[in-house]
């Protein structure tokens, strides 16, 4: 008796497959690179993977592509035991610039660490319901 298997694809899937995934350009700017790197992480982790991100050298870009982003970290302020910043970023050629709330994060008695960055970074997101929004869509 012969062996059948048979897999769906939902539309999802065959998308996936037959078109490039929307790009989202990062822009770091003056920024620490540890900052940008769990700026990354957490845009990658709410999207849930369905960016190509890819780390700019300049700011200012525009997204070439309809559901394209381009995301940049904003330095507003830094010392050592504390740091001020916010994102700006824009989806689509034609799209609107967004400028996101600043946030600061600061430390007593000790200098600012990477894995501070880790939380810091998901609230940078997180303070902007309109790039939020988009990213978990």
């Amino acid at each position: 008796m012969p062996f059948i298997v048979a897999f769906w694809i939902g539309p999802n899937m065959a998308d996936a497959h037959s078109k490039n995934p929307p790009v989202l350009g990062l822009a770091c700017g003056k920024a620490p690179e540890e900052l940008c790197r769990s700026v990354a992480q957490s845009i990658a982790q709410y999207s849930g993977g369905r960016y190509d991100i890819r780390v700019l050298r300049q700011s200012g870009a525009t997204p070439d592509r309809e559901g394209d982003l381009v995301v940049t970290v904003v330095l507003d302020g830094r010392g050592q035991d504390w740091i001020a910043a916010h994102l700006d970023w824009q989806q689509g050629p034609e799209g609107k610039r967004h400028e996101g709330p600043s946030l600061e994060l600061s430390v007593m008695d000790a200098a600012l660490t990477p894995q501070m960055y880790e939380r810091y970074a998901k609230n940078l997101i997180r303070a902007d319901a309109a790039i939020m929004a988009l990213l978990s869509n």
